[in-house]
């Protein structure tokens, strides 16, 4: 018996006792139908095909990731636009959690990588956001190879369009923030999950990545264990691939943390206590397990981003789910009418007989002793696809419905696996999906992601569908482009309702869910306007106030940022509750704003503000024409001895305590 082996559209097949690749002219064969995958003809031109293919996996990342890199800066922020963006620009210069530089528990990387760059010339600010938006584009392209994995790449390039031009991640990878670390770290890991072999380097390389993506964003750490646990599960076998994976993943989370305890002033106490604190905080605010007032506020917060980022892809999921209920009920139909054991068609082509046990088809990258090692290897069922989404999303939609979802940047740590999962079910009805289990086959990844070399003939509703699914991709991906730069916010403005109505069209859930370019530009003009303040103050005796009746709490930590030089206090009904200089954050609980002699306040409120009004009329109130329109606010000098929401203006000789830090 002689075996030889025919290159075809699926890998190398067997041929036992038959003529060799020379003899399959049809003149030698007149009475028989060569297969058309045996052609000698065919040879090279599938060759060709699959390097086309090759390439264009190659390529296809990195197209995405470059053109997300080119948006994300494109639209970039020049300045803070929140709260915490204010605080990681502040902790670049000098890092301490206690004085909200950055806030606990740090994000050490992302500020030492800000630093970094910032030491090439760029601006503070400059710097931050192109890490932010390298984080993002990096996110797009793994996103693709991710998807390719586990559905083809159909799959791919439509998850990877979709995240790419989500407004909830243009937005975070266009400012000063850390999520886009979230939504770069789970398609990595999934990636390693799904290539995880006996003995392989995944498990190890998911330890240290989970180990060294937690320095940029410490919640990675819970969210995204179960999912590395995957990889390691797939790869370990013996007790050292365990230290080996065990160690990979200590060396990557000590190479950022010992650098960070011993850069907090006062050390790990101070760290622990401040986190400690930062945690107890948001657990008694939002999570549903701590029985917090505004976890039902959090719930629908939750819904309403996800609604948003997530409900035309589950429409087209749910048509497709029930494309394939129909299609199921067909062929069922059919079998019943046309039992198997008849004979084949005329000019039916034999099945393809599989690849002989211990020879696995050639994977390129791979080297042969591991090929021979994996020949036989079974996809485990925690190796799944289903177990692989499971754990890319279950973990990390628990932590932010559960627990805190603060802001639509919350949503990016389960966008890339829900996109995932919920494009799976199109790209089955469309036949993109991979099948079978055995290592070598296109569903196992070993370790070439690429899919299926071959051209396979599609029925015309297969085509139809995938026009059809496509089209809808690139509807989502347009729109979610459009909603992003040039709305005010990504819900369309003719179905805002304020207080009342729809529950996702309500302000409350935050509404209209404002990620958007135009926020952007909103806080950028606002940071601008902030600074022209500066010169009519007096940094030794005035206190610029803020308060937060009428929303001046959004742009507090801006104005530290623009106004470094000044004392900056945010007063809400009551109670003066912090004071910021220098990009220090200070708590502190008094009745009192102390000015030095001769100084005053300066208010940015509305004219709405509640007691303005009654204010003026006693002459201790004098509007700053020279300040101008500060977005929606004006500045209003305040003299000794007034009253402000029940917070008295004193003078005070000699020092001004500024407060504490938030664990004293």
């Amino acid at each position: 018996m002689r075996f030889e082996r025919i290159a075809t559209t699926a890998g190398t097949l067997p041929v036992t006792g038959g003529p060799s690749i020379a003899d399959t002219a049809p003149d030698r064969w007149p009475d028989r139908r060569v297969p058309r995958g045996r052609r000698p003809g065919r040879v090279a031109s599938d060759r060709a095909s699959r390097f086309r293919l090759q390439v264009f996996d190659l390529l296809a990342p990195w197209v995405v990731g470059a053109a997300t890199l080119v948006a994300r800066l494109a639209t970039r922020a020049t300045g803070p636009t929140d709260w915490d963006s204010a605080q990681y620009v502040a902790a670049v210069s000098r890092f301490d959690v206690n004085h909200g530089r950055p806030q606990p528990p740090g994000y050490w990387l992302y500020v030492v990588t800000g630093r970094l760059v910032h030491a090439s010339g760029l601006g503070t600010v400059e710097s931050l956001v192109l890490v932010s938006a390298l984080a993002s584009a990096l996110a797009a392209g793994l996103v693709v190879v991710a998807g390719r994995d586990l559905g083809g790449r159909w799959v791919g390039l439509a998850a990877g369009a979709v995240v790419a031009t989500s407004p909830f991640a243009w937005f975070s990878g266009s400012i000063v923030s850390t999520y886009s670390f979230d939504l770069a770290v789970a398609p990595l890991l999934i990636i390693l999950a799904w290539r995880a072999r006996p003995g392989s380097w995944h498990g190890p390389a998911a330890l240290a990545a989970l180990g060294l993506v937690t320095g940029f964003r410490q919640s990675v750490l819970v969210m995204f264990a179960p999912l590395a646990l995957i990889a390691v599960a797939g790869s370990v076998r013996r007790v050292r691939h365990a230290v080996v994976a065990v160690v990979a993943g200590v060396v990557a989370v000590t190479a950022w943390f010992v650098p960070m305890v011993l850069a907090q002033p006062g050390g790990f106490a101070l760290w622990s206590a401040a986190s400690r604190t930062e945690t107890r905080g948001a657990l008694r605010t939002t999570s549903i397990l701590d029985g917090a007032a505004g976890a039902r506020l959090n719930l629908g917060t939750f819904a309403a981003y996800t609604t948003l980022a997530l409900a035309p892809l589950a429409a087209l999921a749910l048509v497709s789910a029930a494309g394939l209920g129909a299609r199921a009920l067909v062929r069922r139909a059919h079998r019943d009418r046309h039992p198997p054991g008849g004979s084949l068609p005329p000019h039916t082509p034999a099945p393809s007989l599989p690849p002989p046990t211990g020879s696995p088809r050639p994977v390129p990258g791979v080297p042969a002793h591991r090929r021979r090692r994996w020949a036989d290897w079974i996809r485990p069922w925690y190796q799944s696809r289903t177990a692989i989404l499971v754990g890319a999303t279950l973990p990390t939609v628990a932590m932010v419905a559960l627990v805190q979802f603060a802001k639509g940047g919350y949503l990016l740590a389960y966008l890339p696996g829900a996109v995932i999962a919920l494009l799976l079910v199109p790209a089955v009805l469309l036949g993109s999906v991979p099948g079978g289990r055995r290592a070598g086959s296109r569903s196992s990844g070993v370790p070439s992601p690429s899919g299926a070399t071959g051209r396979q003939a599609r029925s015309t509703g297969a085509v139809v569908w995938g026009v059809v699914a496509t089209t809808v991709v690139v509807a989502v991906a347009v729109v979610g482009a459009d909603r992003f730069l040039t709305a005010d916010g990504v819900l369309p403005g003719r179905v805002q309702q304020g207080q009342h109505g729809v529950w996702i069209a309500q302000a409350r859930y935050q509404a209209p869910y404002a990620d958007t370019r135009e926020a952007i530009r909103s806080a950028d003009a606002m940071n601008s306007d902030l600074a022209r303040l500066d010169p009519s103050v007096d940094p030794t005796r005035d206190v610029v106030a803020i308060d937060s009746a009428d929303g001046g709490t959004v742009f507090y930590r801006n104005a530290g940022w623009a106004l470094p030089r000044q004392r900056v206090t945010l007063i809400v009904p009551g109670a003066a509750v912090y004071n910021e200089q220098g990009g220090s954050l200070f708590y502190t609980s008094t009745p009192t704003v102390p000015v030095g002699p001769g100084g005053y306040v300066y208010l940015i409120a509305s004219p709405r503000m509640p007691g303005l009004r009654a204010l003026a009329g006693t002459g201790k109130v004098a509007l700053v024409r020279a300040a101008g329109h500060l977005g929606g606010y004006l500045v209003w000098r305040i003299s000794p001895g007034a009253s402000l929401l029940g917070v008295h203006v004193t003078v005070v000789h000699g020092p001004r305590p500024l407060g504490t830090g938030l664990v004293g």
